[in-house]
């Protein structure tokens, strides 16, 4: 019985190399649905401000209302992004 020996690659070109442009592009699908995932669970939290003026104009003399709303993103928005993500995460590590 004879022992295997496997030599690890020196540096991480020589991995990516060897380990072909498909384990990369799985790499990146991870970590592209890992941050639509966090975006998807923060929408659900944090709010967006809004910030709209208005005014009038008249000959020299101008007059403004600025008012600021925050609103919150539609669950169904955060949904959709957090299963995307989700998808995008298994899909990424199936590919190993």
């Amino acid at each position: 019985m004879s022992a295997r020996v496997v030599e690890s690659p020196a540096t991480f070109h020589d991995f990516m190399a060897d380990a072909g442009p498909g384990v990369l592009r799985m790499k990146v699908l991870f970590w592209i649905g890992l941050v639509f995932a966090i975006l998807g669970i923060a929408a659900l939290f944090v709010p967006v401000p809004q910030t709209q003026t208005e005014g009038l104009k008249v000959g020299g003399v101008s007059l403004g209302v600025q008012t600021q709303t925050k609103q919150k993103v539609s669950p169904i928005v955060a949904a959709v992004l957090i299963f995307a993500g989700a998808g995008m995460m298994i899909s990424g590590r199936r590919g190993k």
